[in-house]
């Protein structure tokens, strides 16, 4: 446990329970998959005390595949994004993808949520296809690969076509070409410029 223990300030009124770093409880929960009875049981605290950090860093919670986001963690996303706890910035591989579909006069929508899911896909190119961006690591990790796999489905499922475009591509192939293979693929047949 040596190293990821944060104490109180000596001004501040405190008990003896450790407050354990954003960066610990991270890798705990998400790289090592514990879960939180787990991770109170090897530290010694309550669940209720974890699950309360969990809250107080904004960590999401596993959620088994078909799980919706409720109302109340969508609003407490909305709120971390709002203060700056939660990075809006965009990928460079989204950006990329922004910058072809301009450059090809292609209407998208980036960063777009369908009504009725809670889930945030990287573009919406109109009028119905979906598309994700995929950085090598994150999405090679097996928590956000459930994520993905739902997505997915959900596109599928309410009649959506669906596009991946994945880091290591863009860097072997290029971004012309995949949007070229992925997108406007999906867009022939119909009354636009890409039709054959």
């Amino acid at each position: 446990m040596d190293g990821h223990i944060v104490y109180y300030p000596d001004n501040f009124q405190y008990d003896d329970t450790p407050v354990f770093s954003e960066e610990w409880l991270w890798r705990e929960y998400w790289d090592k998959g514990l879960s939180v009875a787990s991770i109170s049981d090897e530290c010694g605290v309550s669940q209720y005390y974890i699950e309360s950090l969990f809250v107080e860093y904004g960590i999401p919670k596993r959620k088994p595949v078909g799980a919706y986001l409720s109302w109340k963690a969508t609003n407490r996303i909305t709120g971390l994004m709002q203060s700056g706890k939660l990075s809006t910035e965009r990928t460079s591989i989204e950006l990329a993808l922004y910058g072809e579909l301009d450059r090809l006069h292609i209407g998208h929508t980036p960063q777009y949520s369908p009504q009725g899911y809670s889930r945030i896909y990287d573009a919406f190119v109109h009028p119905d296809i979906l598309v994700e961006m995929q950085g090598d690591y994150w999405h090679s990790r097996p928590e956000q690969q459930i994520v993905d796999e739902h997505k997915e489905a959900w596109a599928y499922d309410h009649g959506y076509k669906y596009a991946v475009i994945w880091e290591c591509e863009i860097k072997e192939i290029g971004i012309g070409q995949l949007v070229a293979d992925r997108i406007l693929i999906h867009m022939k047949g119909k009354d636009n410029e890409y039709s054959s």
